[in-house]
């Protein structure tokens, strides 16, 4: 289509134009927060078809160049607040009628699993569309995540072809971390989950599971042989090639790594998005995290 086509071409331009003003010649220079800058504050895009500006592809476009543009200011400490609520703000701000709103929704439905703090706020979000489509859509992703829910069935395979249901782990908590091979941050908390797992060493009650994203089988027995994102003493699970269009992973709305997974004893979702143990403050509250979905089991 034509339309499209000229749409990820200006897109480029864009992109070329802001480069070399910075300087292609030397990448020192080259500076991404002035591009995604140029990006996200584009409002007037010239297009064939008004229909383009309600499509799909267009509101991915418009929510990942504000996401990298929030999270690149939020890096360089630009920011007081969660780079995806300054998202989520200026969309309030800059956009209004449809475009707003199903702007929101995937803005929200993709920023669920970066911020912790973005899914009690679902509830008044999604009260406050008026667009049936972006209603419907963030209500069905704060339903797959929200705390209480019944966690997804899954049946998935271990590196020995035995399968695994979430059934056979009934009365335990369960911790699922996520994964692909060659993911920079899933062999980065490696340690710190180590940690998180050394202090339930001898709790019979804790369960923790590696989900494996990779679309291959050998690519991610290579993961697991390089002894880089899990031990092998753990309990590796893999999505049988499906990657992120696992019915699993789909459900929890999962599209990067690592993602963390907490459900309680009683099957259901104690937490679709825990902290991730980057640091040995988000350890720490991930173990209280941990603790807490015992706790809630003895009351």
């Amino acid at each position: 289509m034509c339309w499209r086509s000229n749409f990820f071409l200006r897109t480029h331009s864009i992109f070329y134009a802001v480069w070399k003003s910075d300087g292609l010649a030397d990448s020192n220079k080259f500076d991404p927060v002035r591009v995604l800058a140029k990006l996200a504050h584009d409002v007037n895009l010239e297009v064939d078809e008004t229909v383009w500006l309600l499509s799909d592809k267009y509101i991915e476009y418009r929510a990942f160049v504000l996401m990298g543009y929030f999270e690149l200011l939020s890096k360089r400490g630009k920011l007081t607040n969660s780079p995806y609520k300054e998202a989520y703000e200026y969309v309030q701000k800059n956009f209004d009628g449809l475009l707003k709103d199903r702007i929101t929704s995937y803005l929200l439905i993709k920023s669920i699993q970066r911020d912790p703090h973005i899914v009690p706020q679902l509830p008044k979000v999604i009260n406050s569309l008026s667009d049936s489509l972006a209603k419907h859509t963030l209500l069905n992703a704060y339903e797959s995540v929200k705390p209480g829910e019944k966690a997804f069935s899954f049946n998935l395979s271990d590196d020995k072809g035995r399968r695994h249901c979430l059934s056979d782990y009934k009365g335990k908590v369960v911790i699922m971390k996520f994964w692909f091979t060659g993911c920079l941050g899933c062999a980065e908390i490696k340690e710190n989950m180590g940690i998180v797992k050394q202090a339930y060493k001898e709790d019979k009650e804790v369960l923790f599971l590696n989900v494996n994203m990779s679309k291959k089988r050998d690519v991610w027995l290579s993961g697991l042989a390089s002894g880089k994102y899990t031990d092998k003493d753990e309990i590796n699970l893999f999505t049988d090639g499906e990657g992120i269009e696992h019915p699993l992973v789909k459900h929890y709305q999962f599209a990067s790594a690592p993602q963390l997974l907490i459900i309680d004893k009683r099957g259901n979702v104690f937490s679709a998005n825990p902290p991730l143990p980057y640091t040995e403050e988000q350890t720490e509250e991930l173990i209280k995290f941990i603790n807490d979905a015992r706790k809630k089991e003895r009351n």
